[in-house]
């Protein structure tokens, strides 16, 4: 054989053995620049219901109680933002007589004291929509 003719092949050997080495780097340097134009956010939205079933509502209040679990304080504060309707769906606040809604449970109030530490008197309380207390309706 040709020294020349084996060069060559040898050449054409090592051009081909470049090309497909080079391809899988030049198709992802390809595939990066069409990324970078395209907008990769993804944005959820997703509805409240303010009138749900009272499946709904249960499940969200049983959720609201876990979420506070253990924390008396913070809870009493998140029960004081709840309505008449959605403070009585829980099984961790109730409804006082002077129109809030606080921490408790089927006894009372968790905080029901004055600034001496002795028991305030409630008109009423109201727990799941079970009321105690002389001005209940």
């Amino acid at each position: 054989m040709n020294v020349k003719y084996i060069l060559k092949l040898f050449l054409m050997f090592v051009i081909l053995f470049g090309f497909i080495l080079l391809i899988p780097g030049l198709n992802a340097m390809i595939n990066n620049n069409n990324n970078k134009n395209k907008n990769t956010a993804t944005l959820t939205l997703e509805a409240m219901n303010s009138m749900g079933t009272d499946e709904e509502i249960l499940s969200s209040a049983n959720a609201f109680c876990e979420h506070h679990r253990g924390k008396s304080g913070v809870l009493n504060t998140e029960c004081g933002k709840l309505t008449e309707q959605n403070c009585n769906a829980t099984s961790c606040c109730g409804w006082t007589s002077p129109g809030k809604c606080v921490a408790g449970g089927p006894k009372g109030p968790i905080y029901n004291t004055d600034e001496n530490g002795k028991t305030k008197e409630l008109d009423s309380y109201s727990f799941q929509n079970k009321c105690s207390g002389p001005k209940c309706k």
